[in-house]
């Protein structure tokens, strides 16, 4: 959201980005415009601060009762939706946790090689010059297929 955090997490994405020759417009918003873009697709990238104290992030975005919204990489996983509801019973927070843990791995394991990315299925352009990129389809939404959308400038 936008607080001083999320400042200087849109700051550093932005060099790391430039860093490899993309230039990004990166804005911290308040809460509601978060929401409303989000269930708007308003965006071509979140970027959203993840620790074990936000617990609900998970299933927000993978549990199968969230299809199609907000769970727009169309996850649906029994077993992955049990170790959700299972968590949500325990009655400590250290349990919680290391069951969120449980459904973490088992989100890396099975369904990401890398971090869970959100992409809106939409089509990429680019210019000539634009070299080497390679678009790799994955699940999302309603579609077969999305692409990451990178917008460029001279």
């Amino acid at each position: 959201y936008n607080d001083d955090e999320a400042g200087r997490l849109a700051e550093a994405t932005q060099n790391m980005l430039a860093g490899v020759g993309i230039k990004a417009n990166i804005t911290p918003l308040d809460k509601p415009t978060y929401d409303t873009n989000l269930e708007a697709g308003g965006h071509s990238i979140i970027l959203r601060r993840y620790t074990w104290d936000g617990l609900d992030i998970l299933p927000w975005f993978h549990d199968s009762y969230y299809l199609p919204y907000p769970n727009y990489l169309g996850v649906a996983d029994p077993e992955l939706d049990q170790i959700w509801l299972e968590s949500e019973a325990v009655p400590t927070w250290e349990e919680r946790s290391d069951s969120f843990r449980v459904g973490h791995q088992m989100l890396i394991d099975k369904w990401y090689p890398w971090a869970p990315i959100y992409q809106r299925p939409i089509l990429v352009f680019a210019r000539s010059t634009v070299k080497d990129i390679f678009l790799t389809p994955l699940r999302a939404g309603m579609t077969t297929e999305s692409f990451i959308m990178v917008d460029l400038e001279e």
